[in-house]
């Protein structure tokens, strides 16, 4: 039996600040389980600058325990923003030769739900589904107004070298908040 526990203090991954401890063992199957805090992550400036959507992510706060035998992880987490997104849920993913596949994730905060799951391949393929209830945008992007925001977006792109390289929404959402009183449908495809 094989037993290797790693505490980080002042770590860096890829650039991002990262703090918690690790522990790998082997019996009869290997196993990781982590505590780990993603402290003021950004999304890349680059990720979306192939695309004309450009939106001013806000820094997240990202912290989460795991367990994974390396086929199978599962495990909870909880989101912050400066904006004031307080956000805690948990999720699955199913590793494959090909792909990975995000079986669920769920956040949750007093007000709002948001239900994600998909599938991303090695070749860079994304496809996937958000299920939102009483989402608020401008906990996420910088951006003046507050939403309430329900119902849901389909995804499908490709991601290349970091960056998306093409995508495609289709979406039937509501917003009752961004012009107080009067609500927003929309529904409809867009590619890129």
């Amino acid at each position: 039996s094989t037993k290797i526990m790693v505490s980080l203090n002042d770590a860096s991954v890829n650039g991002i600040a990262v703090q918690g401890h690790l522990k790998y063992y082997e019996d009869t199957v290997r196993h990781l389980q982590g505590d780990l805090a993603l402290l003021d992550y950004y999304v890349p400036a680059d990720f979306f600058v192939r695309v004309p959507l450009q939106p001013e992510i806000s820094s997240l706060d990202i912290r989460f325990s795991f367990n994974t035998d390396f086929a199978l992880s599962h495990g909870v987490l909880q989101v912050k923003s400066p904006l004031g997104l307080d956000m805690s849920g948990d999720f699955s993913v199913q590793t494959f030769p090909d792909y990975l596949r995000l079986n669920r994730v769920t956040l949750q905060s007093a007000d709002t739900r948001l239900i994600g799951k998909g599938v991303f391949e090695k070749s860079g393929r994304l496809n996937g589904s958000l299920e939102l209830e009483n989402f608020d945008i401008s906990q996420w992007v910088e951006i003046d107004k507050k939403t309430n925001v329900s119902g849901i977006i389909l995804v499908e792109g490709n991601i290349e070298n970091g960056q998306i390289s093409s995508i495609s929404v289709t979406t039937e959402i509501q917003d009752s908040g961004l012009y107080q009183g009067d609500v927003l449908s929309l529904s409809g495809s867009a590619s890129y």
